[in-house]
């Protein structure tokens, strides 16, 4: 029986009207290892995994995650593709496809108790690219376009590329771990904190951020001092209005909000300057690995 984990995460799946709630990662850890020693020669069958441990039931949901993903990437490769997509819709695409290859991810962990598998920058397009980058078309009159790699061969470079992960994983101290998940939780807090601060497009439309907000609040707070002038009141008093006293808090609230966020980006800065030389080295080590070397 194989020690991988068996992520607890569901999804659903509708076929024929009918709905069932299966496991989202089976535990395909030493299939994903024998079929790398094998050279990854074909995606991984259901009579091959029986030896693991695997049920038929926990395969299929296998191969219904990476079909998830694959399609995660298909659409992040059309908003890529998209000359007019704005860096939202972006972001938005791109942390789809990272939601689901982190599932996937778990299924190489050897013991779920102390997760430890890494992620890399890069993880996301490297993964869109085997979804939509690997082949092409010509068509007359437009040229050579990427085409969409179909289901399985998809899956057997997944599984290629989780076994290579696995490997990596495997030659690497807790402490380069460490600094591989700080990093890119640094980066992560970065690209959190502008969201935070220009807003974001979401499918139910755009979502203002602080920059926006504080900008909508200190005009009110300007023509509402205006027009209480212009009927009489002198500045001094109408800044005393409830009104408007309140419209200050809300003011400096927002302030404070906006100097956090600049602050949690300058911090995460410093730390990924400081952190850059190791962050390199271990990602070169990582490298020769995946690369066979």
């Amino acid at each position: 029986m194989s020690n991988a984990i068996i992520n607890t995460s569901e999804v659903t799946i509708n076929a024929a009207q009918n709905t069932k709630t299966v496991p989202v990662a089976a535990p395909m850890r030493d299939a994903i290892i024998t079929a790398l020693n094998a050279g990854n020669p074909h995606a991984i069958k259901a009579s091959e995994v029986q030896y693991a441990g695997v049920t038929p039931e926990e395969f299929s949901a296998w191969t219904t995650w990476v079909e998830s993903l694959r399609q995660a990437c298909i659409e992040y490769g059309k908003v890529v593709d998209d000359k007019t997509s704005s860096q939202e819709q972006l972001d938005l695409a791109k942390g789809r496809v990272w939601d689901k290859w982190r599932t996937i991810l778990k299924a190489g962990e050897e013991d779920k108790f102390h997760p430890n598998m890494f992620t890399r920058e890069q993880d996301a397009e490297t993964v869109r690219v085997y979804a939509t980058g690997i082949t092409t078309l010509t068509i007359p009159g437009i040229g050579s376009v990427a085409s969409v790699t179909p289901a399985n061969i998809f899956r057997k470079m997944i599984e290629k590329f989780l076994g290579l992960r696995i490997r990596a994983n495997a030659a690497l101290c807790d402490a380069d771990r460490d600094t591989i998940a700080k990093y890119l939780g640094a980066k992560a807090s970065i690209l959190k904190a502008q969201e935070r601060l220009r807003g974001q497009d979401t499918d139910d439309g755009h979502k203002p951020g602080l920059l926006e907000n504080m900008a909508t609040l200190q005009k009110r707070y300007e023509d509402s001092i205006a027009l209480l002038v212009s009927v009489g009141i002198d500045e001094d008093t109408a800044k005393k209005n409830p009104a408007m006293v309140t419209l200050t808090e809300n003011i400096s609230t927002i302030e404070a909000q906006i100097k956090a966020a600049s602050k949690t980006i300058s911090e995460a800065n410093t730390f990924i300057a400081d952190n850059q030389t190791q962050y390199d080295r271990i990602i070169a080590t990582i490298n020769k690995i995946e690369a066979g070397k």
